[in-house]
């Protein structure tokens, strides 16, 4: 019941929240960790104008495959392929089309021993993968949050084993007209640790808060 349900403690601003969710049902005991960073507050009170939030995440080629498997993705991109012509590899236009994605940037090649380049590739993340980092984030911090609307621009590929970031920024925020809140945010995702910080996922979003509590 809600009368038993624990309620979050108050946090200042610039907080770190480290939550540990683990599959009681799974044999081989998967956890996961979300640390989300920034000023937007947990529960959504007095959430504001400028307030931001970021969530790092390392996405592993069987994380990419599962997330596949689930949709029903089958796109060779998203699995480590022999960019080799011969006629049994996945990539059976191999000769044709290769060379083209690995002059776009979509293609990388993993590196071999000694820094060697191989001949495969990295598994591409999916975009979508990679923008649920966004809603993670605003159900992490404010549980029942719904998401109205998304809008997506995928402008740098990201590949399994980067490390990236997932960040909001809240730039407006109004009453609902049946309760709660309406917050406009710009989204985006970008590769951790890259000083120019390079942005691989932009766009805005709006999310319903379920709270009337709003800064001064």
């Amino acid at each position: 019941t809600m009368a038993m349900m624990k309620k979050l403690p108050s946090r200042p601003r610039g907080w770190c929240l480290a939550l540990r969710v683990v599959d009681g049902g799974s044999r081989r005991g998967i956890s996961t960790t979300s640390n989300i960073e920034g000023t937007i507050p947990l529960e959504g009170k007095g959430v504001a104008v400028h307030q931001y939030a970021e969530v790092r995440r390392t996405f592993s080629a069987l994380d990419v495959t599962q997330f596949g498997n689930l949709v029903g993705d089958n796109n060779p991109l998203h699995s480590a392929q022999s960019a080799g012509r011969d006629e049994e590899t996945n990539f059976s236009t191999g000769a044709t089309y290769v060379p083209l994605l690995q002059d776009a940037g979509i293609i990388q090649f993993e590196q071999g021993d000694q820094g060697a380049i191989s001949q495969t590739t990295k598994p591409l993340v999916h975009g979508m993968l990679a923008s649920s980092l966004f809603s993670c984030i605003f159900g992490t911090l404010i549980p029942g949050s719904i998401y109205r609307n998304q809008t997506l621009a995928f402008r740098k590929p990201i590949f399994a084993n980067d490390d990236i970031v997932g960040r909001v920024d809240i730039k407006k925020v109004r009453a609902a007209p049946n309760g709660g809140l309406l917050v406009v945010c710009d989204t985006k995702v970008y590769l951790e640790g890259d000083g120019d910080q390079t942005v691989c996922i932009t766009g805005e979003a709006t999310v319903w808060l379920p709270t009337a509590i709003k800064a001064d």
